[in-house]
């Protein structure tokens, strides 16, 4: 069973840091390598680009790939928030 993470429980409905979203991918990539873990997005009504840059763009692609890391319950906003960036990253060939 994966682990559960929900950032809006620590952090709020509105996520805008990029350093904040180091901070939890870091967290999210040392979890993942012991046991599957979800990132549940219930609660958050917003992310701020730089968020979605640094949390989502920035995640190891492998661990999405594989299963190891998943998010739920993500507000349809999140979700265009994040696509937009990580469609910008691709087309720039960006990782780090």
């Amino acid at each position: 069973m994966p682990a559960t993470l929900n950032p809006a429980e620590d952090h709020g409905t509105v996520l805008a840091s990029r350093a904040l979203a180091a901070r939890l991918r870091e967290q999210v990539e040392e979890q993942a390598n012991l046991h599957p873990v979800q990132i549940s997005l219930s609660g958050v009504e917003t992310v701020s680009p730089s968020f979605a840059d640094e949390l989502f763009a920035k995640l190891d692609p492998q661990l999405l790939e594989s299963g190891r890391v998943s998010f739920i319950d993500v507000h349809p906003d999140v979700d265009a928030i994040t696509k937009t960036v990580m469609g910008r990253r691709s087309q720039n060939g960006l990782r780090d």
